[in-house]
């Protein structure tokens, strides 16, 4: 499929234009979602897009991915679009069974996009090349990801799921950054150590959709392999002092 953005108004399904890898959380989180919700998403990459001088025009404003395109114009932003894939299978309960709920909901997003994010994203971004971290930087980073994490591990104590009683994309966001810190993350072995999350990653995880969704994407639907801690960079031995040459006679 082409994907066009000459037109505002286009008919086709649903098209997620962005970085197509199952260790992109930005596009996995869009197609777990579109598979609990049970609406057809297609993936692809959004490099000839975002070549079009009309991309930053009607898709998304500085040029970024992912970006949906939908029949009625695009949406950008993942939590946007989480909101958006929701509220099409309203059946599934993805944006909660009531308007409080639906405000949870949106507590969390905002809460993966301010609190997590900021400070898991980098890992990945390390991982597959395009920035470098220090081991200091990535102390610190990993550090305030697990004190969000324990946040919302805390919150899961006393529950099955972070709203309601069923499954709903505050979830899948949630699931899917923890995921994340596991494969990436520095101080990747503390996160098993948060027990409530960890048994909420466990739950989502086996979800059949959540399986369906992982394997399209080329994952292999498993528990990311526990990862050694990392060890500070062994600093440099000095040299020797030069012998002492000769006082000339």
């Amino acid at each position: 499929v082409t994907v066009s953005v000459l037109y505002w108004k286009i008919a086709m399904p649903l098209t997620l234009l962005g970085f197509p890898h199952v260790l992109n959380q930005r596009v996995l989180k869009s197609k777990i979602a579109a598979a609990l919700a049970g609406v057809a998403l297609d993936v692809q990459s959004a490099e000839q897009a975002q070549a079009s001088p009309l991309y930053k025009q009607n898709c998304q404003p500085l040029g970024a991915a992912p970006v949906l395109q939908t029949e009625e114009g695009y949406v950008f932003e993942s939590a946007a679009i989480l909101r958006h894939i929701a509220r099409l299978g309203k059946a599934s309960g993805l944006y909660g069974s009531t308007d409080f709920e639906a405000s949870q909901v949106d507590a969390w997003l905002d809460y993966v996009t301010s609190e997590i994010d900021p400070e898991n994203i980098p890992f990945l971004l390390a991982s597959f090349g395009f920035v470098e971290m220090t081991y200091d930087e990535g102390v610190t980073k990993g550090k305030n990801a697990l004190a969000a994490f324990a946040g919302a591990s805390k919150w899961l104590e006393t529950r099955t799921f972070l709203v309601g009683e069923r499954i709903t994309v505050a979830d899948v966001a949630v699931f899917v950054a923890f995921d994340g810190f596991l494969r990436h993350a520095q101080n990747a072995s503390e996160g098993p150590k948060l027990k409530h999350l960890m048994r909420h990653y466990l739950t989502v995880l086996h979800h059949p959709k959540v399986q369906e969704a992982i394997k399209a994407m080329g994952g292999d639907g498993l528990v990311p392999p526990k990862k050694a801690p990392a060890k500070r960079p062994a600093k440099p031995t000095p040299a020797p002092p030069a012998a002492p040459t000769a006082a000339p006679e």
